[in-house]
């Protein structure tokens, strides 16, 4: 059996031009016309994987401890805390046992305006300091004790970890790519979609204290894609009622952007490469500046 993404992803302007076509539509907010590219080019793949991947609803994707973060957020006693990282990772000191799963873990940042003006800051202003060397923000968060965590992604990310097909060598100009190798780039796209998709959610359905802005992004991992996203409403913690986590894609798409250079690595690089997936390998880690404590 092939598919049509294998003669596509024979060249790398192939590969690129799709997967461009997929940050274009997700920076614009159309994150269910990606959706529904992913799904469908995933359940073409016919395979267990592919599958399993296709069949993962975003609403099935979680995160935990927002009402904690609002809570953390809303009684802070320094200055007001005017912007959130979020960074999606995987542990560089993963165990490999058998039958194991090994779910993403979040990294998180809370910030006043005193490194960087986030309350001043646009959409577009957040995402140039993502992809800039160093953002203004970098080692200035705050010593909140607060855990937001996620659910759902445990079995894809662990197919993922533990994938054949992570590369693809084009030497001899292959008139196709492998079924696998385009089953890996389609799975990590649905993983990171997956996860801005339940960050922009909980943004829209609960919001954060004084409208503040969250910046979310995958570290350490394919695609390296940073998102902007801005509550419609303020949570005030004595009138906010915490339902359940919301199952929709949020009403105002979150901007995203997939920074042009991969060079995430700084933690990873200095451990043994064969513990996470190998791309994760000796680049400096502008996500764990991003996103992280780097």
């Amino acid at each position: 059996m092939s598919h049509r993404l294998q003669a596509e992803f024979a060249s790398e302007e192939g590969e690129a031009n799709y997967v461009d076509h997929l940050r274009k539509l997700i920076a614009g907010g159309f994150l269910d016309t990606a959706n529904g590219i992913l799904v469908t080019d995933l359940a073409a793949l016919d395979s267990d994987f592919a599958r399993m991947c296709a069949a993962l609803p975003a609403g099935d994707v979680l995160l935990t401890g927002w009402p904690e973060l609002i809570d953390a957020i809303a009684q802070f006693e320094g200055d007001p805390i005017a912007g959130v990282t979020i960074g999606m990772a995987n542990d560089p000191d993963l165990a490999f046992e058998k039958g194991e799963l090994h779910a993403p873990y979040l990294l998180l940042g809370l910030y006043t305006d005193e490194t960087y003006d986030w309350s001043a800051a646009s959409r577009d202003d957040i995402l140039a300091q993502c992809s800039s060397a160093r953002p203004q923000w970098a080692g200035g968060e705050e010593d909140i004790e607060v855990y937001v965590e996620l659910e759902g992604l445990e079995a894809v990310n662990t197919k993922l970890i533990h994938h054949k097909h992570r590369f693809f060598l084009r030497d001899g100009a292959p008139e196709q790519a492998p079924l696998g190798y385009v089953e890996y780039v389609l799975a990590c796209w649905l993983r990171a979609l997956r996860f801005h998709q339940a960050v922009a959610a909980q943004v829209a359905e609960h919001g954060l204290p004084n409208n503040i802005p969250v910046a979310s992004g995958t570290v350490d991992m394919k695609p390296e894609i940073a998102a902007a996203h801005f509550p419609e409403k303020s949570s005030e913690v004595e009138q906010v009622q915490f339902a359940s986590l919301v199952k929709a894609v949020p009403k105002r798409g979150a901007e995203v952007i997939e920074l042009e250079r991969p060079n995430i690595r700084q933690q990873i690089a200095a451990a043994n490469t064969d513990s996470v997936e190998d791309e994760a390998a000796a680049r400096p880690g502008l996500f764990r500046r991003v996103f992280g404590r780097g």
